[in-house]
């Protein structure tokens, strides 16, 4: 579980913990994984912290082969983890768009690329990204993140086709705004003397009403990675609260 030390990470490795799974949580904040972990074995699951920075695609493709080989194997990987910066194309720091690929699509990419060898060896497995729905549609001074999230989208695809006959689902999920510390911060950058009111802004924007909870988007994760969606792959299924089907003239 990459990102797995806040919001839909840690939402989606209470999940999985409390199906029974032995649970990974990957993150490069230290007190965050352990913080996840701890609440995870409080409730009688079964979890370890595993600390790892993204843009180190050596150390990933370390974490998760050396995570398999202590545990056993790797049934699952969810390729959760993603940063926000903003900014139109010409004005964004080149550093920034460098650690936006870095993180977003790069830590999908080397995490993906220890684990489909191990799952091809164990007879299959499942993996999870986590998209966006800027995937699809965006907002201003979000192209760089946009294309993270379609890339991701598009590798899904592409990747499904590659492993399928390896018994390995792939597939991808793209939440609209979820209440998570990231849409937090984001709402705190655009808004610095009233969050809250960015906040129920995008609340607003979703015919639902209101902001998606990290434990629903969990759940289609989970869903995912299930035996339940055995004949799923290379989809990207959409969990936004209907926000991609509100025509915005």
């Amino acid at each position: 579980m990459t990102g797995g030390a806040s919001g839909v990470g840690h939402a989606a490795a209470a999940r999985f913990a409390r199906e029974g799974a032995l649970v990974g949580v990957l993150d490069v904040d230290e007190s965050g994984s352990n913080r996840v972990v701890r609440s995870i074995q409080a409730e009688g699951g079964t979890a370890v912290s595993i600390v790892c920075d993204l843009v180190d695609g050596d150390a990933v493709r370390r974490a998760v082969r050396d995570f398999a080989r202590q545990q056993g194997g790797l049934d699952v990987l969810v390729s959760n983890a993603a940063i926000a910066r903003h900014g139109s194309v010409p004005d964004l720091d080149p550093a920034d768009w460098r650690l936006l690929l870095d993180v977003n699509l790069g830590g999908f990419f080397h995490s993906s690329a220890a684990a489909i060898p191990i799952m091809e060896n164990n007879g299959g497995g499942a993996i999870v990204a986590v998209s966006s729905v800027h995937a699809y549609a965006s907002s201003a001074l979000s192209a760089a993140y946009a294309a993270t999230k379609a890339g991701i989208v598009a590798m899904v695809r592409s990747m499904a086709i590659d492993h399928a006959r390896s018994g390995i689902r792939i597939n991808s999920v793209a939440p609209g705004s979820v209440d998570t510390p990231m849409l937090q911060a984001s709402a705190q950058r655009r808004s610095p003397g009233d969050p809250t009111a960015a906040l129920e802004d995008w609340a607003e924007r979703h015919p639902i009403g209101r902001l998606s909870q990290p434990a629903e988007i969990a759940a289609m994760i989970a869903f995912l990675a299930s035996t339940d969606a055995s004949a799923v792959t290379g989809t990207c299924s959409v969990v936004d609260g209907g926000l991609l089907a509100r025509l915005s003239l």
